[in-house]
């Protein structure tokens, strides 16, 4: 029982941790208390209009609904791919999973986006796995 306790303490903490910080910070770091694949898949084309630290991209949908769009992965990780991220005016179709997080906040996570000149680029596995964390 005595070796089984701190393990026991350590996953209680860790656990109360990540939930603290999903509600105090908010946005695409959040999404430590979220499950990616949990969220309504949607398919939504527009443009990228906005940056808001900490918490992505802002997405303007061809309806004109403005989005939190998170998930992109990190800049080597399309350096790697030898495609050029998406930038503020660029017109693209994400292909992701809207999800409401614990402080009301609405996103859409990306799990591919198809770029203007076609190119599609996953960010995401079909488990909603990062592409970009597989050896």
């Amino acid at each position: 029982m005595k070796k089984f306790l701190p393990i026991l303490i350590l996953s209680f903490v860790l656990s109360i941790s990540s939930q603290v910080l999903a509600a105090k910070v908010g946005g695409c770091a959040a999404l430590v208390a979220q499950t990616v694949c949990q969220g309504e898949p949607v398919t939504l084309r527009g443009t990228l209009v906005g940056m808001i630290a900490g918490e992505g991209l802002v997405f303007e949908s061809d309806n004109g609904e403005k989005i939190s769009l998170c998930g992109l992965g990190p800049a080597w990780y399309w350096r790697k791919l030898g495609v050029q991220r998406p930038r503020l005016g660029d017109q693209i179709e994400i292909m992701g999973y809207r999800l409401e997080l614990q402080n009301g906040q609405k996103i859409v996570v990306a799990r591919e986006i198809r770029l203007a000149d076609g190119t599609l680029v996953t960010l995401r596995d079909q488990d909603c796995y990062p592409e970009w964390l597989k050896r």
